[in-house]
């Protein structure tokens, strides 16, 4: 199945079937600091002790196989057991290969997951360009307000205030972290209204639904 999001067309594919090969490990890292002393004004050390910090990742790996021998890998951490039954729904940009799933169901157990990470960029990114562009184009005309002022009031040609001059270029600089907040938000935003698209038009094609055991 196809489907246009964001003028990107994704093709939509799935399968549904039995849980084989479940396989599971964990994986330590161990990162460690040097411990240091300092001392203040009045000659006193404060004794910094060395710290060690561990990190457990669990990683999961299995294969849903379906009716017909169609099978397909998932890398996912998911409460399963071998033999329940699941379906997966994958997507990627037409013509190219899918990143992963974005929808994972256990129908043993009715419970559903969904995952924005296999969208492609693409689509989440969508219109990051057109926004940064915006943003640099505000923050370059605000810099060349402030500076291309601030020259005027010292050849005494405009007499800008220096308060308002100042205030401009800060408000200039402040508009960086704004627009990096506000790509953040675009792209939450562009995974939530995919991943909305993307059931409706699973849920409105009752063939698609059928092709998951094919």
């Amino acid at each position: 199945m196809d489907i246009k999001i964001f003028d990107q067309t994704l093709w939509v594919h799935g399968i549904q079937g039995t849980v084989q090969g479940l396989r599971q490990w964990t994986e330590t890292s161990v990162q460690t600091t040097n411990g240091s002393a300092t001392r203040d004004a009045f000659g006193n050390y404060t004794i910094n002790a060395p710290t060690v910090q561990h990190k457990v990742s669990h990683h999961q790996t299995f294969w849903v196989v379906a009716p017909s021998g169609r099978e397909y890998q998932v890398n996912g951490n998911y409460p399963l057991r071998d033999g329940q039954l699941v379906s997966v729904v994958y997507t990627g940009l037409k013509d190219r290969d899918a990143l992963g799933h974005v929808f994972f169901h256990n129908l043993t157990t009715n419970l559903r997951w969904t995952e924005p990470k296999g969208l492609p960029s693409e689509i989440t990114h969508y219109g990051q360009g057109a926004l940064t562009r915006r943003y640099v184009k505000v923050i370059g005309f605000l810099i060349l307000i402030a500076f291309g002022g601030n020259l005027l009031r010292n050849a005494r040609i405009i007499d800008f205030s220096r308060d308002f001059l100042t205030t401009i270029a800060i408000f200039a600089f402040l508009l960086i972290p704004i627009g990096f907040f506000h790509l953040l938000f675009l792209i939450e935003k562009n995974k939530r209204g995919a991943l909305k698209q993307l059931n409706a038009a699973i849920e409105a094609d009752p063939t698609f639904v059928e092709s998951l055991v094919a």
